[in-house]
């Protein structure tokens, strides 16, 4: 029982970082977003913004499944939580390997910005970065791009190492119960056959 103890703390722990972690990507690249509209007016576009958003409000809801999971001791919560998981996890490799493998992507985004950009602000990145036009000066947009995209994406696999951590909790912490509940409907079966044999001698 203290190892079962040690997991579910342990998992009630790593869960309430998760949701830290959660609200860290939820916040991160909005203020990545913002302090881009001081600084660069391009950095990155909407719909990295607000996928990486939309992703840190699903792992801290995820996260927050599994601290009542362990919590509770659960096997309904932990299940739930188990196969969110690994929807999870999945969904984190495809979007990083969408954002990082396909560079069309970041072009059109990054193109997309420039052009609903006014022309005072297209001229101030021009004098800022020493280009004119957007195709010369794509290359500093996209290195700009790229570099915040480095940092949520090392947050990400940080969070990904996390959550895989928590699935092989939540696997344990599952099996437990299972064996558990075994061995609990094994005793009350023995105890009925005992309470019948002790009934037949007093017959």
């Amino acid at each position: 029982m203290n190892w079962t103890k040690c997991i579910r703390g342990t998992l009630f722990l790593v869960n309430t970082l998760m949701v830290i972690l959660g609200l860290a990507l939820i916040v991160l690249p909005l203020w990545l977003k913002g302090n881009a509209a001081e600084q660069n007016p391009i950095v990155l576009s909407d719909t990295v913004v607000y996928s990486v958003c939309g992703l840190g409000a699903f792992i801290t809801l995820l996260s927050f499944v599994g601290c009542l999971g362990a919590k509770f001791y659960s096997q309904a919560f932990l299940t739930a939580f188990f196969v969110a998981l690994m929807l999870c996890l999945a969904l984190e490799v495809a979007v990083i390997v969408v954002i990082f493998a396909d560079d069309s992507l970041i072009r059109g985004n990054a193109e997309s910005q420039w052009n609903e950009l006014s022309e005072t602000q297209q001229a101030a990145y021009e004098t800022d970065n020493e280009c004119v036009g957007f195709d010369e000066c794509y290359a500093s947009i996209e290195q700009k791009i790229k570099n915040n995209l480095f940092i949520i994406g090392g947050v990400t696999i940080g969070v990904f190492v996390y959550q895989l951590a928590c699935a092989l909790f939540a696997c344990c912490l599952c099996c437990r119960i299972v064996q558990a509940t075994e061995d609990l409907e094994d005793k009350i079966a023995l105890d009925t056959v005992r309470q019948k044999r002790q009934q037949s001698v007093l017959v």
